[in-house]
């Protein structure tokens, strides 16, 4: 059978990250579509910025925006694109897809930190591939499913998994170790820790009157320079460690559930919270110590620069005799 000649495809975005990514993305998209899936059909591709809304369970609804927006949007297709993680089990979902009611949904801090563009790009090929497979004459374009593809399919560590509560849904899930470390940053970088410092203003300030004090006082500088590299990089960390545990203590961000399975979720937040603010109070770190160096600096320059001497002696004038009387010879 023919592939069909047009389809429309609608990508829902959160606000924040998402908007972000799928903007710079989303103009392109017809084109890799029409390279990647399909070149026999026509695309379209259509973005929308809402804030995705949650069930009394914590997820998502995919099927009921799939009804609502593809009818009143006029969309065959429908994928979400949220920077909440999520879970089918205990197992991290990089993405969902239903292909009986044309929806995916993509979670973005399964993706990681780095090539996040490149990744959504690539996920979201794979996610409508699967959506279109159950089309008359879509059956992806050869060049999609080349030994290239595969092989990057296969190192990469994800694993399909099928809903336990849905037969015609299936999860893209991280596995191993590596997708794990790739959700955890992901979630920092969703976090986006290097804001946190205007935050830690009253701490900043506290740390900047401790330092500046120690700038001046000698005695600091000699115990620094008593002191081996690596005792003072060991004082750092302990140091940045501190901060974090008073922080996320202070603030109550360390979740403990009572439900095992509950505890093994909230394990990963709790790492994510505690990396986010370890990152925060080093950038604050680096700020003042930045900023000491600055100062140090400059006031070696200035003692180091030479000065006019202003009760240096006049200069002696050379004198001759002339006639039995010393003359002052004119300069």
């Amino acid at each position: 059978m023919n592939a069909p000649s047009r389809l429309a495809v609608g990508v829902l975005v959160d606000e924040g990250l998402p908007e972000r990514v799928i903007t710079t993305t989303v103009n392109e998209l017809p084109e890799v579509f029409a390279a990647q899936v399909s070149g026999r059909t026509r695309w379209r591709v259509e973005r929308e910025v809402d804030q995705l809304p949650l069930d009394e369970d914590g997820d998502i609804p995919m099927r009921a925006l799939a009804d609502r927006h593809r009818e009143h949007r006029g969309w065959d297709l429908l994928v979400l694109v949220t920077d909440l993680p999520r879970r089918a089990g205990t197992a991290p979902v990089a993405a969902g897809v239903d292909v009986e009611h044309g929806v995916a949904l993509i979670s973005l801090p399964a993706l990681g930190a780095l090539l996040v563009r490149r990744r959504v790009r690539a996920l979201l090929v794979r996610v409508v591939r699967q959506l279109v497979s159950r089309q008359p004459g879509l059956d992806g374009d050869p060049g999609g499913q080349g030994v290239a593809a595969r092989l990057r399919r296969a190192l990469a560590p994800t694993q399909h998994v099928p809903d336990d509560h849905a037969p015609s849904a299936t999860h893209v899930v991280l596995v191993g170790l590596r997708g794990r470390l790739r959700l955890l940053a992901g979630m920092v970088r969703d976090n986006r820790p290097w804001r946190l410092v205007p935050h830690l203003a009253g701490a900043t300030a506290a740390a900047a009157g401790t330092a500046a004090y120690g700038i001046i006082t000698s005695s600091s500088w000699k115990l620094a320079d008593a002191l081996s590299p690596l005792r003072l990089a060991g004082i750092t960390v302990v140091t940045l460690l501190v901060m974090t545990v008073w922080l996320t203590v202070y603030n109550n961000l360390w979740d403990q559930p009572s439900e095992t399975t509950e505890r093994r979720k909230a394990l990963l937040c709790n790492v994510s919270t505690a990396t986010t603010l370890a990152i925060g109070v080093a950038c604050v770190y680096a700020i003042l110590t930045g900023g000491g160096q600055q100062v140090v600096v400059e006031d070696r320059v200035t003692q180091h620069r030479p000065q006019p001497d202003r009760w240096a002696p006049a200069r002696a004038v050379p004198a001759r005799r002339r006639r039995g009387r010393t003359v002052r010879c004119p300069q």
